[in-house]
């Protein structure tokens, strides 16, 4: 790996001495470093002056910020890889950069951890969900190698005083699809007296990344945004994309197809038909660098749509003629309506499954939050509109390598929906596909699954008032845990016993709160759960 190190620098000696001495005391050396400072008067050009040799290009001259003088420094850049280390930041030990190269990666950007320099702790920490960890935060720059690529088209938006690096991430990695390698090691100290650091400038920060996020998702060029995950569907695509192209409606849409990797031509099979199509219909392919699940692809969909609705299509069901008019008409008679939900079609079954005593429409909250977590309201994200500002904005992704993930974010929406419309026409049509991970999975596997369910929810209501209807889901995810493995079985859910005592707690704050009425209501409903709960403590009292 050919590596840049960028240093920037203004009125900060101390500072910078302290990168310096990380940074010359490296064993591994096969690295550039550009030094660039802002005409200080401080005494730090003597300092540049005096470690010059180790330089292979530096300057201290007036800038425009931070942000200009870290495009200087990537103007002068020629290595594979370029990692920023700003004054007063430095390399974690004198072998960091040796273990880095060791790894032999070759990702577009490689993150690792950093350390707080006044107390630490690890600044952030990082894992394979990268991608919704960075739409609520940033990578930290001293700890991340970038493709000198990247910057090939792109340079940091000297606009911002604080949130470029973050605009530049969202353009790189959400845009594009550039592959993110975390690795478990700690690269670099930072210093925390800088302007991102300052509670002062807090303020600011919240300004510019609200208008970064504007900028990116709040443009709707269309009415509405169909994702389709793609992987080993090569059998059902064509009719899965044939039943978007013959609709007929009079909105404007887009399809995005999110390509997961699979190992089968669904991909080739994709772009035939589209070549191919005649109908006005804007398809778009976005293509993952390597497999990441149904949620990462509903997410990347999510993050590149431009519609002011989202619809999810999995490539292996179709869309009903005249679907999206039907959608549609309901929107124009109910403008900005959160979630519109329609009836289905499943294969092999002849009834359709929406209840026929729902409104055509409601902004009854206690209503709508009621139905869905009893799960009356069917529990998937396909064959409905929804805002896509309100998933933007209240930031309810698909939880990243779940299984059963509508379930999950069903859960979700509920606490943010607070207008929903109903078509009891079916326009979806559901294919139960024998191969999905659905109809394989194992009843151990399954009760696991429905217990970290359970777990998740039960975390989200810790942060908000107890509501009767959202033990209720609490409720029906422990019985499924209960009917998967039966009592015997529970002793092998390590998942179980946090569900079990999360139950306690409920219990418990509630009678904190003197909230008698609602206890009595819990213990009233939870009669299945307390059971469940009786049978787990035998199981582990004997163990």
């Amino acid at each position: 790996m050919k590596l840049s190190i960028i240093t920037i620098n203004y009125n900060n000696i101390e500072g910078l001495q302290k990168t310096i001495d990380s940074v010359v005391c490296q064993t591994w050396t096969d690295f550039e470093w550009i030094v660039i400072d802002g005409g200080s008067t401080d005494g730090s050009k003597e300092l540049i002056e005096q470690y010059q040799q180790h330089f292979s290009y530096w300057c201290s001259e007036p800038d425009k910020g931070v942000y200009n003088a870290m495009n200087k420094g990537i103007d002068k850049a020629k290595g594979e890889y370029l990692l920023f280390l700003n004054s007063g930041d430095a390399l974690y030990d004198k072998d960091v950069l040796q273990k880095v190269d060791d790894l032999k990666l070759d990702a577009d950007i490689i993150t690792g951890q950093v350390e707080r320099m006044d107390n630490q702790q690890p600044l952030r920490v990082y894992d394979e969900s990268i991608l919704m960890q960075l739409y609520r935060d940033t990578l930290n720059h001293q700890g991340t190698f970038i493709k000198r690529k990247l910057f090939d088209n792109l340079r940091y938006d000297e606009n911002y005083k604080i949130v470029s690096d973050w605009k530049f991430w969202l353009q790189t990695i959400i845009c594009g699809n550039a592959i993110v390698e975390v690795i478990n090691v700690f690269v670099a100290k930072q210093d925390v007296t800088g302007i991102s650091s300052d509670f002062r400038y807090l303020h600011l920060d919240e300004k510019e990344r609200k208008e970064v996020i504007e900028s990116f998702f709040s443009i709707s060029c269309y009415d509405i945004s169909i994702i389709i995950p793609i992987f080993n569907v090569e059998n059902y695509i064509v009719e899965t994309l044939n039943s978007v192209a013959q609709q007929n409606t009079e909105c404007h849409i887009e399809c995005i197809l999110i390509d997961d990797c699979g190992n089968d031509s669904s991909l080739s099979v994709a772009e035939d038909f589209i070549k191919n199509c005649k109908e006005n219909v804007d398809f778009r392919i976005i293509s993952h660098k390597k497999n990441k699940g149904l949620s990462v692809a509903r997410n990347t969909g999510i993050l590149n749509a431009k519609g002011k609705y989202l619809l999810f299509l999995d490539g292996d069901d179709k869309l009903l003629p005249e679907c999206l008019q039907t959608l549609w008409d309901i929107v124009q008679n109910h403008p900005n309506v959160d979630l519109v939900k329609s009836d289905f079609e499943i294969e092999g079954v002849s009834k359709t499954i929406l209840n026929k005593d729902f409104p055509s429409y409601t902004e009854d909250v206690n209503w709508i939050r009621t139905h869905f977590c009893n799960l009356s309201v069917p529990e998937s994200a396909c064959n409905c509109l929804v805002s896509r500002k309100m998933i933007i904005d209240k930031m309810l992704f698909f939880k990243e390598g779940w299984i059963q993930e509508d379930t999950l974010w069903t859960f979700k929406i509920q606490r943010h929906v607070k207008s929903i419309a109903f078509c009891h026409k079916p326009t979806y049509f559901y294919r139960k596909n024998q191969c999905s991970i659905m109809h394989t999975m194992d009843k151990e596997k399954e009760a696991n699954t429905y217990s970290r369910i359970y777990n998740e929810a039960y975390h989200d209501m810790l942060s908000t008032k107890i509501e009767l209807c959202e033990l209720r889901y609490l409720e029906i995810m422990a019985d499924r845990v209960y009917k998967a493995v039966g009592e015997k079985g529970l002793e092998t859910l390590c998942t179980y016993k946090n569900t079990a005592f999360n139950l306690l707690f409920l219990c418990n704050r509630m009678l904190q709160k003197e909230n008698i009425l609602l206890l009595h209501g819990f213990l009233i409903k939870f009669r299945i759960v307390i059971r469940h709960l009786l049978c787990y403590s035998r199981v582990f009292y004997y163990h």
